[in-house]
């Protein structure tokens, strides 16, 4: 018998809900006004700069399948937090402490696509500062 093309995306999808929420369940903090993912299950830090980047990208990846309202403000809340955790001495904004292009690029793509998902202006600012930092 063969299977349809909806029967399998279907099965797609409900391997992809639930890998996202495994990974969730073991790996988001959520503590008063922050989210962020630890660097392991055992380590309760919140990942380096660049890993953060690449944990918010992938919430975007998700929100992009499914639209959720929960995972658009679950984006926001991961890069207002972001932001929080990784301040510079020039304030909230500035990440002058990292040196590192490829870390800066990796934060401009999700502040890129954060902006592009919710429309805060601030995402997009924030994007623009990774990139003009090169």
């Amino acid at each position: 018998m063969a299977i349809g093309p909806s029967a399998l995306l279907s099965d797609v999808n409900a391997n992809a809900d639930a890998a996202f929420n495994a990974y969730n369940t073991s790996f988001l903090v959520t503590s008063a006004n922050t989210q962020y993912y630890k660097e392991a299950l055992n380590v309760p830090s919140k990942d380096y700069f660049w890993r953060q980047a690449l944990d918010i990208q992938m919430v975007e990846d998700v929100f992009l399948r499914t639209k959720s309202s929960a995972h658009r403000t679950l984006i926001t809340n991961l890069l207002n937090t972001f932001l929080q955790q990784n301040q510079g001495s020039g304030g909230l904004y500035h990440w002058n402490w990292n040196e590192y292009n490829d870390d800066l690029q990796w934060a401009g793509i999700a502040f890129a696509r954060g902006y592009q998902i919710t429309g805060n202006t601030t995402f997009l600012s924030q994007a623009q500062y990774a990139f003009n930092r090169l």
